[in-house]
């Protein structure tokens, strides 16, 4: 039988040893208020807070950052990476920071409400914002959130917004956080082609 000293010993040697991963990115969500922090909840913790009882939770102020580790695999690699997200305020007194936080940024999700068309046609202005600070190589998705199973509030069309998304050289995803769909898929894609830009400059080195 193992003695707890021995247990204890080998519990402190396992964190010792442990090695974050090799690869790191800072993932940027952007856009109006359209559940951008609903959706980092359902992907850090799995959890979901109605509309109706999140009105009784502060709205993000300027910023707010969560990390988790994602283990991804494709031809010929399987890695573990470390997903940095920036979880950014929609309010508009706040858009001038994303001078300061999209420079350095890896990729970048661009946030919709399928059920809010002005949410949809502000996304320009957060293009712009790309186009203007982040590198030409940065990861690129737009992502039409609350597309919930109850779609009879949908305004804006899937078509539409993967039209839009083709114009504007992005990526192009639906999600619900609330019915817990295409949410891990969204983040494990970021991660896979995070790290496919990584190794393509690394390639070119």
């Amino acid at each position: 039988m193992v003695s707890p000293t021995e247990t204890v010993r080998q519990w402190v040697s396992d964190f010792v040893e442990k090695k974050e991963p090799k690869y790191s990115y800072k993932v940027l969500l952007i856009g109006d208020c359209v559940g951008k922090s609903s959706l980092l909840l359902r992907f850090y913790a799995n959890d979901f807070i109605e509309d109706a009882d999140m009105k009784l939770i502060p709205m993000t102020i300027g910023l707010d950052v969560k990390s988790k580790i994602l283990d991804i695999e494709g031809p010929g690699y399987k890695e573990q990476v470390t997903l940095n997200i920036w979880d950014t305020a929609g309010q508009d007194r706040f858009r001038s920071l994303n001078g300061q936080y999209l420079p350095s940024a890896d990729a970048v999700i661009l946030l919709y409400d399928v059920r809010n068309l002005n949410s949809f046609k502000n996304c320009r202005y957060f293009v712009e914002d790309v186009e203007k600070f982040c590198d030409d190589d940065v990861v690129r998705i737009l992502v039409g959130n609350k597309d919930d199973s109850d779609d009879s509030l949908k305004v804006v069309s899937s078509q539409r917004a993967h039209d839009y998304a083709v114009s504007i050289g992005f990526k192009f995803l639906e999600t619900s956080a609330k019915d817990n769909r295409n949410v891990f898929e969204l983040f494990t894609k970021v991660a896979q082609l995070c790290f496919a830009r990584q190794m393509q400059m690394e390639r070119l080195q």
